[in-house]
């Protein structure tokens, strides 16, 4: 069990700055009290930065030691990103489809295959990237 679970409820747009370091910390395994959780949630929910915003799930992503974190940033592109802007980019897409397919992610957080069916919800044309 995962004791980070993120309480996102409502999470607040940060700084760009602020992103930066936070998410920065979560690539090194420092995420206390899960804020990491709540700061890509915050961006993938507010900002209007989709490129950043989708930078950062991918590097969250890949290299987060966290597994169930990598499954939140999979969630935030798959569902929120494509939500929001009707658009990811291909390397988005494949990143999604990376995590859904990989058992050690699936296996901590779920979310990660609930983003590709997001993603095929709300950025149809997420079905024809081809890797």
């Amino acid at each position: 069990m995962h004791d980070d679970k993120p309480r996102y409820e409502d999470p607040p747009l940060v700084s760009q700055e602020y992103a930066r370091r936070v998410l920065g910390q979560a690539i090194e395994g420092v995420n206390p009290n899960g804020i990491a959780n709540s700061v890509l949630v915050g961006l993938a929910m507010k900002s209007h930065d989709r490129e950043f915003v989708e930078a950062w799930c991918l590097r969250i992503g890949r290299e987060a030691p966290d597994l169930w974190l990598r499954g939140l940033a999979a969630h935030c592109v798959g569902c929120l990103l494509a939500m929001r802007f009707g658009y990811v980019s291909p390397k988005a897409v494949l990143f999604v489809r990376e995590l859904a397919a990989g058992q050690d992610v699936r296996n901590v957080n779920e979310q990660a295959v609930e983003a590709l069916h997001d993603l095929e919800l709300f950025y149809p044309a997420s079905r024809s990237v081809r890797g």
